[in-house]
């Protein structure tokens, strides 16, 4: 203050958002082992949408699963790093096939992501419960997605 006065300050506009570089959020590039994700598709469209975020990952060999029994026997062959999956598949329920994931196929560390059509608190429970690590509702976020995968896999090659 100036005597009597108050100073007045004029804070500067905060630098407009930026898109963040192809780099920053891709799963990961830090170790140059190739870490195996299997998807399993509920359908064409998703299908689309989720082959075009991993299309991003360098480091990720994805496996395409067409169905749960498919994914299933994938994940049993293969013992990939990772499973993301459609919440509602064609021939099985989505929290049916996480928890035959987690009893058949993979380790208790293996991140389990399930894209969703829900955002309910109730459903988002089911499948936390039934062992899923995370769970993405739609309309799916790049970013988040993105973000997700990439913290999983990181979590779990620290195991």
């Amino acid at each position: 203050m100036n005597g009597n006065r108050p100073t007045l300050r004029l804070l500067s506009r905060a630098a407009p958002a930026t898109r963040a570089s192809p780099d920053t959020n891709v799963p990961h590039r830090a170790n140059g082992s190739r870490r195996r994700v299997l998807y399993v598709s509920g359908g064409d469209e998703a299908r689309v949408l989720f082959l075009r975020v991993a299309r991003r990952w360098e480091n990720v060999k994805l496996l395409v699963a067409g169905n749960a029994e498919e994914g299933l026997a994938l994940a049993i062959a293969r013992r990939p790093g990772m499973v993301v999956l459609d919440a509602h598949l064609s021939d099985l329920d989505g929290e049916k096939l996480v928890m035959a994931l987690r009893e058949q196929a993979l380790d208790p560390s293996t991140p389990i992501v399930v894209l969703a059509h829900d955002g309910a608190p109730g459903e988002r429970a089911r499948f936390i419960w039934a062992g899923a690590s995370a769970y993405i509702a739609k309309p799916l976020n790049v970013a988040e997605i993105d973000r997700t995968v990439g913290m999983l896999l990181e979590v779990a090659a620290l195991r």
